[in-house]
């Protein structure tokens, strides 16, 4: 879809996003994400070579390359990179996010509603023989977790947004 566009503006066949989602029938929004993906840095864009990346893991690394920003993205990119294996898209966004192939590091989020409030509950579990190695480096999941709020907001956004009345 991006390439599609890209193609379109330079030849000339429309000059907008809006231009190109008219003149194709695609909806303005499918277009800006797809565009705002194939701007993602391109050693991130190799790893999904040969799969397809789909709308919801390009949302989830647009949200980690929010949080994390280029460099460290790049950085964890290219790590994959020099130890090339079969990974799922799962286990990329998931190392993206700073989760080590190594860890058995498991994240539940619940929401959970009591006394009129509404939370959300992180539920880590990990071997004991690995948590010294998970609480050394804590700030390892600070990252995952502010993704993991993003990525709730931005759904909680959505839901309403599908909700409203017209």
């Amino acid at each position: 879809m991006a390439a599609i566009y890209q193609k379109g503006l330079a030849e000339a066949r429309w000059d907008s996003m809006t231009g190109a989602a008219q003149a194709l029938g695609w909806h303005k929004t499918k277009l800006m994400r797809a565009v705002a993906i194939s701007q993602l840095p391109i050693e991130v864009l190799q790893l999904f070579e040969g799969k397809t990346l789909l709308y919801a893991n390009g949302d989830v690394l647009l949200k980690i390359h929010q949080v994390i920003g280029t460099a460290k993205m790049v950085e964890c990119a290219e790590e994959l990179l020099k130890k090339p294996k079969r990974r799922s898209a799962e286990q990329i966004v998931a190392h993206l996010m700073g989760v080590k192939e190594e860890s058995r590091l498991a994240l539940k989020i619940r929401k959970v509603r009591s006394q009129r409030v509404t939370r959300f509950v992180f539920e880590f579990s990990v071997k004991v023989s690995e948590a010294a190695e998970i609480i050394a480096g804590g700030e390892d999941l600070a990252p995952i977790i502010k993704t993991a709020l993003s990525m709730l907001q931005t759904k909680q956004k959505a839901r309403k947004q599908r909700t409203k009345p017209t």
